[in-house]
């Protein structure tokens, strides 16, 4: 089932459970950057607790343990940044493909085209809210292509797009606080914040794991069912 008419002369469905597992190999690519981040943070922030409380004889011998991680931290932090913007690629790919298939699967009055499914995500301010309208009728019409507008909000997606608002508030608020870091408690008070937007970050990447597993699986399900009543 690689590429079949379906319902639609402008949309052909497409069997999304290889573009899923493209993106779940990502997201798992993620998961391990973030938690190698995330030992590195704690290695750090025990590095200046221990400096806070007079474990170090002198500054110098500080700040030659802080260097190695500090520089790991910053190796994986553009490592992350490289995965995050080539991977967004695949993501976005996804997404196009899925409102396509919604379509294909007879989805009719989408209020998102395949382009503005992704473009929201691009439009500041309206990508606070737009995205996840986008996710949610991607996933209604997936499990109920003719009755898509009946369902109702879903879990899956108000967890992945909670998680998802809370992870780039957390970013946000890193890179404030960053400006006026300018004592050692401000500093633990930042890493802190820091492990909690990795450990915040994997668990949005599990999430969204979930999400595309289900939204895939529900149209491969739907594809089948209609093709069966033809």
């Amino acid at each position: 089932m690689h590429e079949v008419d379906l319902m639609s002369d402008q949309y052909k469905f497409k069997n999304p459970l290889s573009l899923c597992l493209w993106v779940k190999r990502l997201m798992w690519i993620h998961i391990i950057v973030s938690f190698a981040l995330l030992v590195s943070l704690t290695w750090e922030l025990k590095v200046l607790k221990d400096f806070q409380d007079g474990v170090f004889s002198d500054q110098a011998t500080f700040l030659k343990a802080l260097e190695l991680p500090t520089e790991i931290i910053a190796y994986l932090a553009i490592v992350f940044l490289i995965i995050f913007l080539g991977g967004g690629i695949i993501v976005f790919k996804w997404i196009k493909e899925a409102n396509k298939n919604v379509r294909a699967l007879g989805a009719k009055d989408l209020s998102f085209t395949p382009g503005w499914a992704v473009g929201w995500f691009f439009i500041p301010f309206a990508n606070l809210f737009k995205p996840f309208k986008v996710m949610n009728e991607i996933w209604s019409a997936s499990h109920s292509p003719e009755n898509w507008q009946q369902d109702e909000k879903n879990r899956a997606v108000q967890k992945w797009w909670g998680l998802w608002i809370g992870s780039n508030g957390l970013i946000q608020l890193t890179q404030n606080l960053e400006k006026n870091a300018d004592s050692i408690d401000k500093i633990i008070q930042l890493s802190y914040i820091s492990i909690g937007g990795e450990v915040l970050w994997i668990i949005l990447c599990l999430s969204f794991i979930s999400l595309v597993r289900q939204i895939s699986t529900a149209q491969v399900e739907s594809f089948s069912q209609i093709s069966e009543q033809e």
